[in-house]
């Protein structure tokens, strides 16, 4: 309203993010939260100025490895599928065994297939836009805004596509329902970061 434009919301790696006893979990914590959202960025809008900024843009194309499920998970699978006839019933938060069960399957029987991914990167002056089709974890994003050429990096999750949750390493060995959801292997974060980094690079 204060701009009489519209504003643009993106997502960014935001596979990890979580606030622990977080208060503002009803519609008035919403409301709360945004208006003050709105005022910091009203705030930062009245000294930007992106004007004669060229625009930039480019995309890449790449594959990551599919996880592999082991037999014992596939065993597992089976089992559950078995009772539930992979219906899959709504749960308060996060996801059931007949979920886990489900997905499995369909990523062992797509095992010899790698993942394909697609990522755009925009930039205008020394701001730039990273497109993936995902959720990154938000460690895998920061490593990429640090490495990045440009001043201002922003991740846009979420876009064009959807590979699934793409944890760290480090996290894959702790586990976890991100973890136990994740459709690729432990190389995806360092192929992801590589090619991240290529296509800012050659942007800028």
């Amino acid at each position: 309203k204060e701009f009489d434009c519209t504003a643009l919301f993106t997502n960014g790696a935001q596979g990890s993010v979580d606030i622990d006893n977080w208060k503002w979990r009803d519609w008035n914590g919403v409301e709360h939260i945004g208006v003050t959202l709105a005022q910091v960025v009203a705030q930062v809008a009245e000294d930007a100025n992106a004007a004669d900024s060229p625009l930039r843009v480019s995309h890449v194309k790449y594959a990551i490895s599919r996880r592999k499920i082991s037999d014992e998970e596939l065993r597992w699978a089976e089992e559950v599928l078995k009772q539930t006839g992979g219906e899959i019933q709504a749960v308060a938060d996060g996801v059931g065994d007949d979920y886990k069960a489900l997905l499995y399957k369909k990523i062992h029987e797509a095992r010899d297939s790698d993942i394909e991914v697609e990522q755009t990167c925009i930039s205008i002056g020394d701001c730039a836009f990273l497109s993936f089709p995902g959720e990154l974890f938000t460690e895998i994003g920061m490593e990429i805004k640090r490495s990045s050429p440009f001043e201002h990096t922003f991740i846009v999750g979420l876009a064009n596509g959807y590979v699934g949750y793409v944890p760290t390493r480090e996290a894959i060995s702790q586990g976890g329902y991100e973890v136990d959801t994740r459709p690729s292997d432990v190389a995806a974060e360092q192929i992801i970061v590589e090619q991240s980094l290529k296509l800012l690079n050659e942007v800028k």
